[in-house]
């Protein structure tokens, strides 16, 4: 099993599902706010890390405005 999946929706940003390391469901997708897959994946593994941030997509859109640059 994957520490986590990516998959585009349909405005062709990336999201995130982790799966339950017990009973192997994945939780509902969340927003990276990012097209660019090696972006999101840093994203996603920040957030495997040191949990999913919480709050709404607009919370997460106002203090971050744009994905990271690498």
């Amino acid at each position: 099993m994957q520490s986590f999946y990516l998959t585009k929706n349909q405005s062709g940003y990336f999201c995130v599902r982790f799966p339950d390391p017990v009973t192997g469901k994945l939780s509902t997708a969340k927003s990276t706010h990012c097209k660019n897959r090696q972006q999101a994946t840093l994203i996603a593994n920040e957030w495997f890390l040191h949990g999913e941030p919480s709050g709404t997509s607009c919370d997460r859109l106002l203090k971050n405005k744009e994905c990271p640059v690498i």
